[in-house]
């Protein structure tokens, strides 16, 4: 068996709020912060985009978002700063992909700084969640010759 390296050197990506339980073998988890549902229409073409309107969940009387089937948006309880010659991806935890809930997030590119998020998606049945809880995973890898930076307005409060 042969097995990869990825990342020779220390990561300069720095992540807030990480306790000892978010640290993992081969990556970090994230925690909920929020939830927010999805209404209307997305629109996007190579000259512009019109996201969906949002609303920001409300907890339950024990603290939890509760969530029938459906899309949400949700956003992570740690400042990310992405390195400048590095690279990230959010995976689902385990736990979760198992009961029919999935995260999906698209690439994080060099020197993106601020609130990550991702689509939940919640399939199979009701799902209950306290913020604060870990749902995802972190992973970071060196990316030879960079093509530039992150440019884009997400986490930026934009």
């Amino acid at each position: 068996m042969s097995i990869v390296v990825v990342n020779t050197t220390d990561s300069s990506t720095v992540l807030g709020n990480i306790d000892k339980d978010c640290v993992q073998q081969a990556a970090v988890d994230l925690r909920l912060e929020k939830v927010w549902t999805m209404k209307g229409t997305f629109t996007i073409d190579e000259e512009s985009k019109q996201h969906r309107k949002t609303t920001l969940m409300e907890l339950d009387a024990d603290g939890y978002y509760t969530m029938p089937p459906g899309v949400y948006e949700c956003s992570f309880d740690h400042d990310i700063a992405i390195g400048p010659d590095e690279a990230a991806l959010v995976i689902t935890r385990s736990t979760l992909v198992r009961n029919g809930i999935l995260m999906a997030s698209g690439l994080w590119d060099p020197k993106f700084a601020g609130r990550g998020g991702c689509a939940l998606h919640v399939n199979g049945g009701d799902f209950r969640i306290k913020p604060g809880t870990r749902v995802a995973q972190f992973v970071v890898w060196k990316v030879l010759n960079a093509q530039g930076a992150y440019n884009g307005t997400y986490g930026k409060n934009a």
